[in-house]
């Protein structure tokens, strides 16, 4: 069973000593509930947090694609992604609060939820490599279409993975460029995704500065890995092979059981 590590950063111990003597009210970001600032973390309650920390030990999420299979077979995109990443992880399933937290991210421009969201992401990806070998990582967002980021406002992957980055001490690189905009994934069909996401990503020249690092992907949801496979690719062509990706959400059985029924 993976554990989580409690400790906490020199910056959040300053920040807890100050809401000590300065304490102020602040949202938690999953339940929207009011707490004294000094029991938020990272934007999260503790309540929520351990609550997370619970789901996601019990839901036995995809070693190899990060789904959230439960106590079932997996069936997210396992044969589609995994000869090409050493491992796909996901903090939590795309349902219930969680699917409701990064639609607020994304289509409500909450930016202040990427923190807790960034806080989740570092706390799963923490056990799955060690400090000596953070040292070879590097996280790499997946790209919006300069349209489609001007209409938002932002990118949501490459907020997370300033979040995250700032959680575990990784850099951040943007070598990724989309140079098609493409339907909404959303609202096709995993066939109709693999068609329209294929050659719609790019690398720039700097990218093959990053073949003697490993290269984590960064991407607010993984469903049907076409993306992730997508910009894999570039990296691939490039002979740059140390790949692995690192989402907020994943897919989930649809087949209910007790398991599952967790999330809720």
């Amino acid at each position: 069973m993976q554990r989580f590590d409690r400790r906490l950063s020199l910056h959040d111990l300053l920040t807890q000593w100050i809401e000590l003597i300065y304490p102020r009210i602040h949202c938690c970001g999953l339940c929207g509930g009011f707490t004294q600032g000094i029991q938020i973390n990272h934007g999260l309650c503790p309540e929520c947090y351990d609550r997370w920390a619970r789901m996601y030990h019990s839901a036995e999420p995809c070693p190899r694609c990060g789904f959230f299979a439960g106590s079932g077979e997996c069936r997210g995109p396992c044969k589609e992604t995994g000869g090409s990443f050493a491992f796909i992880a996901a903090a939590a399933p795309y349902e219930g609060a969680y699917r409701q937290m990064l639609h607020s991210l994304k289509y409500n421009s909450d930016r202040s939820l990427a923190e807790p969201m960034g806080y989740m992401m570092a706390k799963t990806l923490a056990p799955r490599i060690s400090s000596k070998q953070r040292r070879r990582y590097v996280l790499v967002p997946v790209p919006l279409h300069t349209a489609k980021e001007a209409e938002r406002g932002f990118n949501q992957s490459l907020l997370l993975a300033e979040k995250l980055g700032r959680c575990l001490s990784l850099p951040v690189v943007q070598t990724l460029v989309r140079i098609h905009s493409g339907k909404t994934q959303a609202s096709l069909n995993k066939r109709q995704r693999a068609r329209e996401i294929g050659h719609i990503f790019t690398g720039t020249p700097d990218t093959l500065a990053l073949k003697s690092r490993s290269v984590l992907l960064v991407d607010d949801v993984v469903t049907t890995g076409a993306t992730l496979m997508a910009c894999a690719e570039i990296f691939i062509k490039m002979g740059i092979d140390d790949l692995s990706a690192i989402t907020f959400a994943a897919g989930f059985n649809h087949k209910r059981d007790d398991t599952m029924a967790k999330i809720k």
